[in-house]
């Protein structure tokens, strides 16, 4: 039996089939061609119980042909999406020191220094919140000036507020710096950092599990945080509160066990909820010691 080629998958991935899917036409069909695929009958009874309803909608048609014979090469131009790595979920590779195989998306995208995640670097992401205020801002340059200067690789997710500050200090220092990206390389979101992801691009790295011509939707958010924190050794929260995706970062890495501190907010019930978390409160001087 030949498994669905990469390049088949990762078609019919932009088209808008769910990864529950297409590892089963991975693990089951019996084509490696896409548009043979195309033929394969969506009634079988094997398949059913792996198609969502969006699956289903998306079978039934007749656009996809049309889809796969006019962007087959468009896709498949990394050069034109940015990309200069696709990563497979069954592959071995260098997500392997990073998550587990079920922890990992079907695809992952890499543009900018692949060879980052290869290196023996700790990793640090710097999280907080979009609307950092200046005291914050402040201490966000300082926390990441300390990580560096401990050879730290910063990571963060290229929002506004404070990662905006993480991947810009970091590339100052003239060091690389990591962002996790709930777009594709194309599409960035907010648009008013095109340009740092360009820098970025050039001087760190992006990585992404959103393809050429997938949407970004709120769940992309939730897994951008979840990927932060399983690329980091450490998480620091700069600054947060109780709904954001700061601490959605946090709880994912809790869940994780990774090392988690936090700067002390101005809500002490914040604090006390981080520490409850087994966060470790710090000063800002306590970096470098």
């Amino acid at each position: 039996m030949e498994n669905m080629s990469r390049s088949g998958l990762f078609i019919l991935k932009q088209f808008g089939f769910s990864d529950r899917l297409l590892i089963w036409l991975y693990m089951n069909s019996t084509t490696s061609d896409v548009m043979e695929f195309l033929n394969y009958s969506f009634n079988s009874t094997a398949i059913k119980p792996y198609m969502t309803k969006k699956d289903m909608r998306l079978a039934q048609t007749e656009s996809l042909t049309k889809f796969v014979s006019e962007n087959r090469e468009n896709l498949l131009n990394t050069e034109k999406n940015k990309i200069d790595k696709i990563l497979f979920k069954y592959d071995q590779n260098v997500l392997d020191k990073f998550m587990t195989v079920d922890e990992r998306p079907l695809f992952f995208y890499l543009h900018g220094r692949q060879e980052l995640l290869a290196r023996s670097n700790s990793f640090v992401a710097i999280i907080g919140t979009r609307k950092i205020s200046s005291k914050y801002f402040r201490i966000a340059q300082k926390v990441v000036q300390k990580y560096i200067q401990r050879g730290f690789i910063t990571v963060s997710g290229l929002a506004k507020g404070t990662d905006t500050i993480v991947h810009t200090e970091t590339l100052k220092l003239h060091k690389p710096t990591i962002a996790v990206l709930p777009t594709n390389f194309v599409s960035i979101y907010p648009k008013e950092n095109k340009g740092l992801a360009q820098q970025i691009f050039k001087h760190g790295l992006a990585i992404t599990s959103i393809g050429p011509l997938e949407n970004t939707y709120r769940s992309s958010f939730l897994e951008r945080n979840r990927y932060v924190a399983l690329i980091a050794d450490e998480v620091v929260v700069i600054e947060t509160n109780f709904h954001s995706g700061t601490m959605n970062t946090v709880h994912a890495a809790k869940l994780l066990n990774k090392r988690i501190k936090f700067i002390p907010q101005e809500n002490k019930k914040v604090n006390e909820y981080l520490i409850s978390l087994g966060a470790e409160k710090i000063s800002v001087t306590d970096y470098g010691n």
